[in-house]
């Protein structure tokens, strides 16, 4: 102790002063590099992404014939899309045929190892560019729980491909594969950018900011949840799965909103920039033809062939998916 006071006073206060001042800027150095680290990896994972998507034999697009526009009441109001697609020689593998996410992967599928426990994997199947998979590196099944660990993986899959990710929580889902995955679709898929609806919440034309809300043209049981702000806004290895973790407990009270915990409903989950989505599903086929995802929930169709649109309302084409989800009663909200 002698020692140290005796240090003290040979240095003086302005020598102390001054190793405070070294000592703090050593450590805003040190985060600044961190920092710098992580955003070089964001910035890697996206050129990678993109890179390896064209010419890439692991990826069998699915190609679209025609596309269709419903409004959802009336003229200038927001839209839906449906796609007619075009038939495929490739048959998509079936949740009966289940090839899980495991090595060895088919040449040029691995993007990256994002995580200890997560893969980055292209979609076999793609809707459109960049198309990609959250994967769990040890099988999982697809009907668990959504974990800290994939909210990790997916948080930064999302920065990296500038999407947002889906969940189909088994075959009844929508979901194709047994094995745990969740999947990523880039902005750049949707007309101009914006999730066709976007709109319809644009129209509740209140501040929902932290709270859950529903949306009047959904029938059915589902619930929303608008984050405090974007959810990869700010993300750094630091607080990677801090931030997971409030995701995890916002999903969490959505599947408790909706009287689900135990997750023996199936059910969609959809997270974008700026808010989450849960909805309850009954079935998978509409009219034992059009097959639901979450996509479907967000204003986005695919069928095959154009006599399926019929069962698309004019005046309400969202009603066709009451067929695959619980109808709101009286007693629910």
């Amino acid at each position: 102790m002698n020692i140290v006071l005796e240090l003290l006073k040979l240095i003086g206060y302005t020598g102390i002063l001054l190793l405070c001042m070294l000592l703090m800027i050593a450590i805003f150095i040190w985060r600044y590099l961190k920092l710098r680290k992580f955003t070089e990896r964001i910035r890697l994972l996206r050129k990678r992404i993109h890179k390896n998507w064209f010419d890439n034999p692991s990826v069998h697009i699915i190609r679209v014939k025609d596309e269709y526009t419903f409004s959802l009441y009336g003229e200038g109001s927001p839209e839906i899309y449906v796609k007619v697609i075009m038939p495929s020689r490739i048959k998509k593998p079936t949740i009966k045929d289940c090839i899980p996410f495991l090595p060895p992967f088919r040449r040029g599928a691995l993007i990256d190892e994002i995580t200890p426990t997560h893969c980055l994997l292209y979609n076999g199947f793609s809707l459109t560019r960049c198309h990609c998979l959250v994967t769990t590196k040890r099988f999982e099944d697809q009907s668990t729980k959504v974990s800290v660990n994939d909210f990790a993986a997916t948080l930064l899959a999302m920065k990296a491909a500038k999407s947002c990710a889906f969940y189909n929580s088994g075959p009844d889902a929508g979901s194709s594969q047994r094995h745990k995955h969740l999947q990523l679709l880039p902005y750049a898929a949707f007309r101009y950018g914006l999730i066709p609806i976007e709109r319809l919440i644009q129209k509740l034309d209140k501040d929902l900011t932290g709270k859950l809300f529903t949306l009047p043209e959904f029938k059915f049981k589902h619930i929303f949840y608008m984050f405090e702000k974007v959810v990869t806004s700010g993300l750094k290895e630091a607080n990677l799965f801090e931030k997971a973790k409030k995701l995890e407990n916002d999903y969490e009270r959505l599947l408790k909103y909706l009287e689900n915990e135990n997750r023996k409903i199936p059910y969609n989950l959809v997270i974008t920039r700026k808010w989450m989505f849960v909805v309850l599903r009954k079935k998978e086929l509409i009219k034992d033809s059009i097959k639901i995802n979450a996509l479907g929930f967000l204003g986005s169709f695919m069928v095959n062939d154009e006599k399926d649109l019929q069962y698309f309302p004019v005046e309400a084409p969202l009603d066709a998916l009451l067929e695959v989800t619980y109808p709101i009663t009286n007693s629910n909200t």
